[in-house]
């Protein structure tokens, strides 16, 4: 691979009925996706090992995600699709029962005790609006239909006035979910509509206290946009999940919010992802639409790590052509706007680690080195020096290849596994040759190299090298 035609944002793509099949996963791969995610909303265990294992088969450079169906309310299933009119009136109870044109079953415990007369519920993404018009009685909560359509199976519901959260976060299925991926050894879980710090810590108990599954906290509600700073220090990571955000949230307040936690998650240097409708159009078109190009622009300037695709890939008839549309939108982002972060180099630095990794990055604008080339054990100097958004690209070697997966989610990261034993200036010349031997660096080429001593020892970064790939390398 190439360094000059590297995208360091990076591309998140959701597998479906349109990608599943072993020629799309390939295809997808050298599109350029980053990240292959698999939604156990619309999955049985059974299809994600096997794609788990084609996936692997495939490539071990590119991470995977399973993201959890997590506490989502749903109606029950309907003997037949029906439509709630303007102004008709409804009853809403906690039950298994098949839901009716009389009677909607939500099977929530809680729910029904929260809803107070005059708040909202929300069915299928907002589409039909009900208003309570009695708090719970028997059981049933009365309801008038302030915006009327469809009713089908399963559809979600949100009640965005009431701030009701379930008592219970994981449900046995996601607890499965969570076992299967520690003993598949994925890369990140997806903990959908976390609302709390105590959320993420669930999900590390369901998959073990020797896990090191990254989890990525998806932020799908106004309890959780409150939470976010617990959270996101709780978390590996956050995803602005904007589909269910803009249903809880009024939608105009949408952006800025993506725009806060995108800021939160950079000086906290993890990932954050911006998903939902980024390509929307592309599920039935072969060209993106120009709003929908610089909504992804935007997000890219904000300081997004990764973009995602949910149903353009998923579903949609054109998926390879929106994952390279993701890549040209990036890439020519990345070239023409510097994203040196300023803000993030104005407060004092903490450590000598963090010291290190901003040197680094100010090395890379103030000396036109090609690469800043980071030796990391757990992966923390490279996500660090990251964060500072550099010009270049950062070239890390690990000898962990999860870990080298884990830093695909990372904006501007590439990584590679290579040992790291011995003394210092032997590992420097070993990994830079391997670097060379996989045609990311040339002997000319001018670099930052970022590592520490006792070598192999994790929270040691403390030196910083410039010269050229041949110059450190005669080091050793």
């Amino acid at each position: 691979m190439s360094l000059d035609h590297f995208i360091k944002t990076k591309i998140i793509a959701t597998l479906g009925p349109a990608t599943e099949s072993q020629e799309q996963l390939e295809r997808l791969e050298q599109a350029g996706v980053d990240v292959f995610r698999l939604n156990m909303s619309h999955m049985s265990l059974e299809k994600a090992d096997d794609l788990v294992a084609r996936i692997r088969c495939i490539t071990d450079h590119v991470a995977i995600l399973l993201d959890l169906a997590g506490p989502k309310m749903r109606l029950t299933d309907l003997e037949t699709p029906f439509e709630l009119a303007t102004g008709d009136t409804i009853s809403l109870r906690n039950s298994d029962a098949i839901s009716t044109q009389q009677v909607l079953s939500i099977p929530v415990d809680g729910l029904m005790k929260a809803l107070q007369p005059g708040q909202r519920v929300l069915i299928d993404d907002g589409r039909v609006w009900l208003e309570v018009t009695s708090a719970c009685k028997d059981g049933l909560v009365e309801a008038r239909v302030l915006k009327g359509g469809p009713i089908k199976s399963r559809k979600g519901v949100a009640a965005p006035d009431s701030r009701f959260t379930p008592a219970r976060y994981l449900d046995d299925d996601d607890i499965a979910v969570l076992h299967f991926a520690a003993k598949r050894q994925v890369d990140f879980v997806a903990a959908s509509y976390a609302s709390r710090a105590e959320d993420i810590l669930a999900v590390r108990d369901g998959l073990g206290p020797d896990s090191d599954v990254g989890i990525i906290a998806k932020i799908e509600s106004r309890v959780g946009v409150e939470n976010a700073s617990a959270i996101l220090e709780a978390a590996d990571g956050i995803m602005v999940a904007r589909g269910d955000l803009g249903v809880e949230l009024p939608p105009e307040e949408v952006p800025l919010i993506q725009k806060q936690l995108i800021k939160k998650c950079n000086a906290a240097s993890k990932p954050v992802v911006v998903a939902t409708q980024m390509l929307d159009s592309m599920i039935h078109s072969p060209v993106a639409s120009r709003a929908e190009t610089s909504d992804v622009a935007n997000a890219i300037l904000d300081g997004t790590d990764a973009v995602m695709l949910s149903a353009e890939t998923s579903v949609g008839e054109y998926p390879i052509e929106a994952v390279k549309t993701l890549g040209k939108i990036s890439q020519h982002v990345e070239n023409e706007v510097s994203l040196f972060r300023e803000d993030l180099f104005k407060r004092p630095s903490s450590t000598k680690d963090e010291f290190v990794c901003k040197a680094a990055a100010r090395a890379a604008r103030e000396l036109g080195v090609k690469a800043i080339v980071a030796f990391t054990s757990s992966g923390s100097t490279a996500r660090r020096v990251a964060a500072y958004r550099p010009r270049v690209p950062v070239v890390a070697t690990s000898p962990s290849n999860r870990v080298a997966r884990r830093l695909v989610l990372q904006y501007g990261i590439y990584c590679i596994q290579a040992e790291h034993i011995g003394r210092y200036d032997v590992m420097l010349h070993k990994n830079l040759a391997k670097l060379v031997e996989a045609d990311l660096l040339k002997g000319d080429d001018l670099i930052a190299v970022i590592g520490g001593v006792p070598v192999g020892k994790p929270g040691t970064t403390n030196m910083i090298h410039t010269g050229t790939v041949s110059e450190l390398m005669d080091l050793g």
